[in-house]
């Protein structure tokens, strides 16, 4: 609080469990005219959360200022920014391999991870009942073509399936998987 209020005198705490008056002239973070009220004698000075405020926040400067050296991929410049412009997807993580279940807190609906790959659609069009069963949906990571891929979701919600793209590299760095296909579900 740096807010100035005339003619009142402001109670604050400064420590843990100290409790403070400041005179309305005052600046409760820069005040030279402090009363301690109240002491309980394990007043801890509040200048070490300062710090420790003042260090995370030169930390989110830093980070925020390494943000500006990052590259940027060059957009085609075709008209409007469709679906259709966002393929080829690739993933740079995550690759083909044998399914795998895991399961992580916070998922209220399960999901599967999958590519366009031949093991990748096997293995959905042969769990499209179970997925169905538990209102799971799909994300694929990795599809070269976006025919390709309509052909696919329309395939899929003709099962009660509904599918969407996402970045795999987000995907594999929330999981920690590095291959597809996974099942997803809640930690219930």
């Amino acid at each position: 609080m740096t807010a100035r209020i005339a003619g009142l005198t402001l109670l604050a705490f400064c420590s843990t469990s100290a409790l403070c008056a400041l005179d309305s002239e005052s600046h409760v973070a820069h005040s030279k005219t402090i009363s301690v009220i109240y002491d309980s004698g394990k007043t801890v000075d509040a200048k070490t959360y300062y710090r420790k405020l003042d260090a995370k926040e030169a930390q989110a400067k830093s980070a925020f200022h390494s943000t500006r050296n990052l590259s940027v991929p060059k957009v085609r410049d075709e008209g409007p920014i469709t679906q259709e412009r966002l393929f080829p997807l690739v993933s740079k993580t995550l690759r083909p391999g044998e399914p795998i279940g895991i399961t992580s807190p916070h998922i209220y609906r399960p999901f599967f991870i999958i590519g366009m790959d031949s093991g990748s659609i096997e293995w959905m069009r042969s769990n499209y009942e179970a997925f169905a069963e538990r209102n799971a949906y799909g994300v694929v990571v990795e599809a070269n073509d976006w025919q390709e891929w309509q052909l696919l979701k329309i395939e899929a919600l003709k099962a009660g399936i509904s599918l969407s793209i996402l970045s795999g590299d987000a995907l594999s760095g929330i999981y920690k998987i590095t291959t597809y296909p996974v099942f997803v579900m809640g930690d219930l």
